[in-house]
């Protein structure tokens, strides 16, 4: 069995899952170097720039934007927002919380609901991107074991996430989002499968062909089960090919996305979210349903909206699910393939996850 992939559903303070020592120091770093990677993508302002008006060398932006920060102080960091013509403020005051310990954080006056959808829109496609440098940047070499190689799967997976991430985005900025939900979905399943692979290596391989062979003896039974009438040669080749499958094949499985997010403990909680998608957009259940209906109000009778109103917190959260996706794809295939010098923007975009999705969390929290 491989190790396992380095991306985990944790506490909402990355440092703190892995262990590291002064967590909270990390995090509030990294909510600064957020901010600033931010204000310098709205501005289109260049490292060098950046670095001239910091007052070090570009290739230290370079290393911070990349989530190496340490050589930076929180003093320092401030001073870099500050120099980015940003008013920073420190506010002490007492912590009125009973289930948890005080915090240093870092909180951004000027942005509301809609600022959190942008923010999230440029993160799904800043991973997105680090997806296709992975994938421009692997060393893959053929083997004989042609399309079946794990690693050539893996980057197939890859390749159908970074599809799925386009469609989505897409479909987000028209406020598509039961079909952005659906294709989010999509993701989740890419993310079992990458897992899978990274995991179990040839014995899940095994697992994907007996999956693809289950389903096809099955379609060829309900072709033979509906009677369906096909002309002579193709009737004997499918007859053939099912006699063989039968044989060969009788006793293969197929694969469920909940089976496999229990390769890993840790990614079995990801298939709540996944049985949310499922539940009120891909599927026609009640909840998703009820999306169209329209109640009836003092004024006016209700009815069904083929356009329903799309609520900003609902755009944020299906943003957060791309990208939960989204990074664990490239994450695990990133390790298959024994590491791309594309991934290595990873951790820091997985920093920026953490730290967008937690005042993301707060944003709505003080809204409700």
């Amino acid at each position: 069995m491989k190790k396992s992939t380095g991306f985990e559903v944790g506490s909402g303070n990355v440092f703190a899952d892995i262990g590291l020592p002064n967590a909270q120091e990390h995090m509030v770093k990294a909510q600064l170097v957020y901010k600033i990677d931010g204000l310098m993508k709205a501005r289109r302002l260049r490292q060098v720039e950046v670095a001239k008006l910091f007052g070090v060398k570009q290739p230290d932006v370079s290393k911070m934007l990349r989530g190496d920060f340490r050589q930076f102080s929180v003093e320092r960091l401030l001073r870099f927002l500050v120099a980015l013509g940003q008013d920073v403020e420190i506010v002490v005051k007492p912590h009125r919380g009973t289930r948890d310990v005080p915090q240093l954080r870092v909180r951004d006056e000027a942005v509301g609901p809609t600022g959190l959808v942008t923010e999230w829109a440029t993160l799904a496609s800043d991973v997105r991107d680090a997806g296709l440098e992975i994938f421009g940047t692997a060393n893959v070499p053929v083997t004989s074991k042609g399309f079946a190689d794990e690693k050539v799967l893996a980057l197939m997976l890859l390749a159908r996430t970074l599809s799925n991430v386009k469609g989505a985005l897409l479909l987000l900025d028209a406020k598509r989002v039961v079909e952005a939900r659906t294709i989010t979905r999509c993701c989740f399943e890419n993310l079992y499968w990458s897992i899978g692979l990274a995991e179990e290596g040839d014995s899940f391989v095994r697992k994907m062909r007996d999956d693809e062979m289950s389903h096809r003896r099955a379609q060829g039974q309900s072709i033979f089960a509906a009677e369906v009438q096909l002309e002579e040669n193709v009737n004997a080749r499918l007859r053939e090919f099912m006699k063989g499958a039968n044989k060969k094949f009788g006793n293969a499985r197929t694969l469920t996305p909940k089976q496999v997010a229990q390769v890993r403990r840790d990614f079995e909680r990801t298939y709540i979210f996944y049985g949310h998608l499922s539940s009120d957009s891909a599927h026609p259940s009640v909840s998703a349903l009820n999306r169209y209906a329209v109640s009836d109000t003092e004024h006016e009778a209700g009815g069904i909206d083929v356009e329903p109103v799309v609520s900003e917190k609902e755009l944020a959260e299906t943003f957060e699910y791309l990208s939960m996706a989204a990074i664990g794809v490239c994450v695990a295939v990133n390790q298959i393939i024994d590491g791309a010098k594309g991934g290595e923007t990873l951790n820091a975009i997985a920093d920026r996850y953490s730290v967008l999705s937690n005042r993301t969390q707060a944003q709505f929290k003080k809204a409700a």
